[in-house]
């Protein structure tokens, strides 16, 4: 019985080459190694001596080495999928939560819509007397307030501190003397010059000031709708 001297494996006889490494048989560092018949050690009885198979158990470890290698690469890649899918899917969960529409039943306003236009509709006579009898009462309702308030014409002059400013007055009635009266400030010469004495009249305004003297609005237009 032959061995290959390079890797070990068992030759038939007659064998000019190695059939697991291609080594020619009797090739320097490749004589076959032929069994002996030695005396087993270990079980006191005669036996039969196989070499050592050179090189056999180096390519074995070597193949070892490079399965545990191997192994560690795949354990790393999968290691790093998985951890991208875990990103992708925490990303597409947040995602959607941000997209997410919150639809919440409509609630009812408590606050009373805000008016625009008027707040009162009053005559001459009527806001005149309110402040007449009480005045504290009428500042805290009218002060502030955009009103309509509607009358005659009692003249149309300058203002006793500004001779450049035209005021309207407004007086309760065609026969009334014109005593105590609404004064109204801001509406355009043109309108103002085109007003008689004793017309009826309605004006929209901004009561700035009031007492028993007379009531003052700002910022004044003619009502066209009287």
């Amino acid at each position: 019985m032959m061995f290959c001297e390079k890797c070990g494996r068992e030759l038939p006889e007659e064998s000019r080459f190695c059939l697991t490494c291609g080594s020619p048989v009797g090739a320097i560092g490749t004589t076959p190694v032929v069994a002996r018949s030695v005396y087993c050690e270990h079980t006191a009885t005669p036996g039969t001596y196989t070499p050592p198979l050179i090189g056999y158990g180096q390519i074995s470890q070597d193949n070892q080495n490079s399965y545990n290698s191997a192994k560690k690469i795949i354990l790393v890649i999968l290691s790093i999928v998985v951890f991208l899918a875990l990103v992708a899917f925490c990303n597409r969960s947040t995602d959607r939560t941000s997209g997410t529409t919150q639809t919440t039943a409509p609630t009812m306003s408590t606050t009373a819509p805000k008016v625009y236009g008027p707040a009162y509709n009053v005559s001459v006579e009527e806001i005149l007397k309110e402040f007449d009898e009480n005045e504290l009462r009428a500042d805290q309702k009218y002060v502030g307030e955009n009103i309509r308030v509607y009358g005659y014409v009692d003249k149309v002059d300058t203002d006793i501190f500004d001779s450049s400013t035209y005021i309207l007055r407004l007086k309760t009635s065609a026969s009334d003397w014109g005593l105590i009266t609404v004064k109204c400030y801001g509406l355009p010469k043109s309108v103002l010059a085109n007003l008689d004495s004793g017309e009826f009249v309605a004006i929209q305004g901004s009561v700035s000031d009031g007492g028993s003297l007379g009531v003052t609005l700002k910022n004044c237009s003619v009502d066209e709708a009287q």
